[in-house]
């Protein structure tokens, strides 16, 4: 039981640094360099959010 809160605990935190790199300026170029939209780019940060959310209420539980 402990080993999974440690795994998730490590887990939701490698996801927020996750998180702050594509929302960083250089991410964001380099994907608009390789034909993605701002659409997708948007849609792929939203869906990260919410696997963030769960694991967050996943170790609360």
């Amino acid at each position: 039981m402990a080993g999974a809160l440690v795994g998730g605990a490590f887990l939701s935190a490698f996801l927020q640094v996750l998180f702050d790199r594509i929302a960083s300026s250089e991410v964001a170029d380099f994907f608009r360099g390789r034909i993605l939209s701002d659409g997708l780019l948007r849609k792929l940060k939203i869906a990260l959010l919410s696997v963030n959310a769960v694991l967050e209420d996943a170790e609360e539980n």
